[in-house]
């Protein structure tokens, strides 16, 4: 499968895309796109707008937003990665709560950056200004369409 059609199935298919694991069986998907490029890969970042439920450890209680990677991978292989983010608005910080990935080989996926649950910091020294938009996205999605940040260039 090409990456351009891989790209058009998406759009083709963006109403009927597979229910994410991390959602309960009742749960509607109202997906959006927040972002899309072509670079050794096809990826599309999708962001459930449908309301999703709190985080809650020893700190308090957060909102959290779903996201969905679509990629191709190994040849034109096209698989979806989803991952859920509490946010924690005030701070400008979220953390990785749950993750489901397909298991490609034994060197993917590789393991996250950062542990599940643990906050970190919006962007480090390494940030990708391509992540600018969708981390945006779904801190105004998750925050309020006031919500800002001053990300480092």
């Amino acid at each position: 499968m090409t990456f351009l059609f891989a790209l058009i199935a998406l759009d083709l298919a963006a109403a009927e895309l597979p229910k994410s694991e991390l959602v309960p069986a009742d749960h509607a998907h109202h997906w959006v796109e927040i972002d899309r490029e072509i670079k050794r890969n096809a990826e599309v970042m999708l962001l459930d707008i449908a309301e999703q439920p709190d985080y809650a450890n020893e700190t308090g209680t957060f909102p959290t937003a779903l996201l969905r990677g679509a990629e191709t991978k190994n040849g034109g292989a096209f698989y979806y990665v989803d991952v859920r983010v509490a946010i924690d608005c005030e701070a400008s910080r979220m953390a990785m709560v749950a993750l489901a990935e397909p298991k490609i080989d034994e060197n993917w996926p590789k393991e996250p950056n950062a542990r599940l649950g643990e906050f970190g910091p919006l962007v480090d020294e390494n940030h990708d200004s391509g992540d600018e938009k969708v981390l945006t996205a779904m801190f105004k999605h998750v925050c309020g369409p006031e919500w800002s940040y001053e990300f480092p260039q």
